[in-house]
């Protein structure tokens, strides 16, 4: 019976690979995320304070490259959640597009998208920094995106759960 798991487990994870999905659990994803989480804490701290005492980055200064960073990379982020299996709570490798696609739409894509429009740059663009009141709004709609962290921890829980670290804790 063990070897008819492993298996199924073996045949699912070459599925995958055929497939060009990023496993959730791979090298590369597991990066992705702490460069994730380091982000979503710089705006935990950043967003808040920026907000709160009226501070605004300049123009073409390293903070505003730093911001602009982080949206690019948070859009980034979206696109490749769309290239992600999905271990589903029953355990279950969802590693075909479709099937990505449609469980990523019924649940984290709507809250994502929204915490990724880049509407802050619209006054930028128009040189209306100083109608902060509006800006302001903007820039507390990326408190959205700690909601991420979320589901970076699950993955990494899951992750340890599988692999026996977290076993004697339960």
């Amino acid at each position: 019976e063990g070897d008819t798991v492993l298996d199924a487990h073996a045949v699912a994870l070459a599925r995958m690979q055929m497939s060009n999905m990023i496993h959730p659990n791979s090298a590369f994803r597991k990066r992705w995320d702490v460069c994730l989480a380091a982000l979503i804490v710089y705006l935990a701290f950043a967003c808040p304070y920026r907000v709160s005492f009226n501070h605004e980055v300049v123009l073409w200064s390293g903070w505003f490259f730093l911001d602009l960073f982080t949206d690019v990379y948070f859009i980034m982020d979206v696109c490749l959640n769309f290239r992600t299996a999905i271990i589903t709570h029953d355990g279950e490798v969802l590693f075909k597009q479709r099937d990505v696609s449609v469980y990523y739409l019924k649940s984290w894509f709507a809250l994502d998208l929204i915490s990724c429009l880049p509407l802050e740059y619209g006054a930028y663009l128009r040189g209306d920094v100083e109608n902060t009141r509006l800006l302001r709004m903007f820039k507390l709609v990326k408190l959205l995106r700690l909601v991420r962290i979320k589901r970076i921890f699950d993955r990494w829980e899951e992750e340890l759960y599988s692999t026996g670290w977290l076993d004697g804790l339960k």
